[in-house]
């Protein structure tokens, strides 16, 4: 009388065989990537190139405040807040 049947030993046998074969395609990329690689691993590749002190004058370049010249326009803000005030009202 149970919703869920009994499992029968070709059903658990197929479930583990499907379950082991995916995760060993899944993982089969990667196997090959270990045993022949392809890629040497990560290069240097700053020390080809001869404009760091650049970089370094990039550095001391000072970094303006862009929050001193921020005016808000009072109408604007006064549309938003009567708009925020009618957002509760709404729901019934």
């Amino acid at each position: 009388m149970g919703m869920i049947p009994n499992p029968t030993p070709t059903t658990l046998a197929v479930l583990f065989l499907g379950i082991s074969i995916l995760v060993f395609l899944m993982f089969l990329p990667a196997l090959f990537e270990l045993k022949k690689r392809r890629d040497a691993g990560p290069r240097m590749i700053l020390d080809d190139i001869p404009a760091i002190p650049q970089l370094e004058l990039a550095l001391k370049i000072p970094i303006s405040n862009i929050e001193e010249d921020v005016h808000f326009d009072y109408v604007a803000v006064l549309k938003t807040v009567s708009i925020i005030t009618i957002l509760p009202n709404l729901e019934s």
